[in-house]
């Protein structure tokens, strides 16, 4: 007999992403091509890799933050098809233990998903130069927004705003 509950989330939008991505077995390159040797106690090495990935998409900005983020967030872990959620001491043991084969096999797991998923590696860099455009110029918004900060915006000295990253490429 299954049993259904009812979880609250403020992050229904992360849900919905993990349940879409955990179907089309998105991760699956990872689980298979990243091979990172530690010891398993009670979750694997690829599965606190991923608790990192599922904090950073919390809103975690330090690895100490997946414990107030994703780790407290059943709904979020269960979304993603993860019963529980590594605790952060344990997580970053599992980066430290990572070597230089472990940086090249997600880079391969990157440039697939890049391939796969990215319109940059249609581009015929050996026809012609790929020029992007990066723009860090801060927006205006209020003081009390949330990753609101003082910062330089021309003669305004004392506007808040937040800087956001944004990029384009050449067709």
């Amino acid at each position: 007999m299954h049993q259904h509950t009812t979880m609250t989330t403020g992050r229904a939008s992360l849900c919905a992403l993990g349940e879409y991505l955990r179907r089309h077995y998105f991760f699956a390159p990872v689980r298979e091509r990243v091979q990172i040797r530690q010891k398993t106690v009670r979750y694997r090495p690829i599965d606190k890799l991923l608790d990192v990935l599922g904090g950073i998409l919390c809103g975690a900005k330090t690895i100490a933050q997946n414990n107030v983020t994703i780790r407290t967030d059943r709904a979020v872990q269960r979304a993603f098809g993860r019963t529980g959620c590594a605790e952060q001491s344990t997580i970053a043991r599992t980066l430290r233990a990572c070597t230089a084969d472990n940086v090249a096999q997600l880079e391969q797991v990157s440039w697939y998903y890049l391939k796969r998923y990215g319109a940059t590696p249609h581009h015929r860099f050996h026809d012609a130069r790929l020029w992007v455009d990066i723009d860090l110029t801060p927006m205006p918004i209020g003081a009390k927004a949330e990753g609101s900060e003082r910062t330089w915006m021309g003669r305004n000295r004392s506007k808040t705003g937040r800087t956001t990253l944004r990029s384009t490429a050449s067709p």
